[in-house]
């Protein structure tokens, strides 16, 4: 009698085993952040009527905004930024950057070196 009780609450137990199990997927991408090696704050230039602030280094290779307290970057279709000049950075989504830098490529005074593709729903005019 107490091997079948046994039996069965072994067999019960394999059973709910598979029901207790979680499964979880998870896909990360990383992008590795730009290099940024200045060892001193960068030369910014305040275009007339902007409130960005943008890098004046024509040797720069990737778009480089101060707005906001953040210093923001867009490299190789990726947006990354940081609380300081020189980093570190990390990536954000396209929807966390603010509307008035998505908004300097319709002035005349600033030139994008890799210009965003689609512009988020909340900013598009």
């Amino acid at each position: 009698m107490k091997s079948r009780i046994i039996l069965g609450v072994l067999l019960a137990l394999a059973l709910a085993a598979p029901a207790m199990a979680r499964t979880s997927l998870s896909i990360g991408i990383n992008i590795a952040p730009p290099v940024v090696t200045y060892h001193q704050e960068p030369h910014w230039v305040h275009p007339n009527g902007a409130r960005v602030w943008i890098v004046d280094d024509p040797a720069l290779g990737y778009d480089y905004f101060r707005y906001g307290g953040w210093y923001w970057i867009y490299d190789r279709d990726t947006w990354f930024r940081s609380r300081r000049y020189n980093g570190p950075w990390m990536g954000v989504r396209s929807e966390v950057v603010p509307g008035p830098i998505w908004r300097m490529g319709d002035r005349e005074h600033y030139n994008w070196r890799h210009r965003p593709g689609a512009v988020p729903q909340r900013w598009a005019r």
